[in-house]
């Protein structure tokens, strides 16, 4: 997923061959601030840019587990930024858990997220997946980079 218009916008997607799936279609846009690509985003974004989204950010909640604070949320990104990972624990969706990681290329910014139904895995176990997905951002940052 990329920035656009101060949303998250799926680019492509792979689907699991489980029979309860989580379906985001290319093309979706979901909120910066409750999302796990999207707070990767907001981690990656520069200072001034950052300081803007959250005094101009609307909070809205979307689950009972979405961030509701500016000063929550300031955290939460900072904690991105020194992990170098982004966890959603039903922060945009009831029942869907999600965890990003950068594609470190030429901008746009982007990354790449899995996400899953929280009935069928936890944050814990999708974070055991880290090391895989990053292995695939960098080879997928290889078709993003100028050569």
């Amino acid at each position: 997923g990329t920035l656009v218009n101060g949303q998250v916008v799926y680019l492509d997607r792979v689907e699991a061959l489980w029979p309860l799936a989580f379906r985001l279609e290319v093309g979706s846009r979901v909120p910066l601030y409750c999302s796990a690509l999207g707070k990767l985003v907001l981690a990656m974004m520069p200072e001034v840019q950052l300081a803007k989204y959250l005094e101009t950010v609307a909070l809205r909640p979307l689950t009972q587990n979405t961030i509701q604070t500016r000063d929550t949320l300031a955290k939460e990104i900072a904690q991105i930024r020194k992990d170098g990972i982004s966890v959603d624990r039903e922060e945009c969706f009831e029942g869907v858990i999600g965890i990003a990681v950068p594609v470190i290329a030429a901008p746009p910014t982007i990354g790449l997220a899995l996400v899953a139904p929280s009935s069928r895995q936890t944050p814990e176990g999708l974070r055991r997946l880290v090391p895989l997905m990053q292995d695939a951002a960098k080879r997928l940052a290889k078709c993003y980079s100028p050569e």
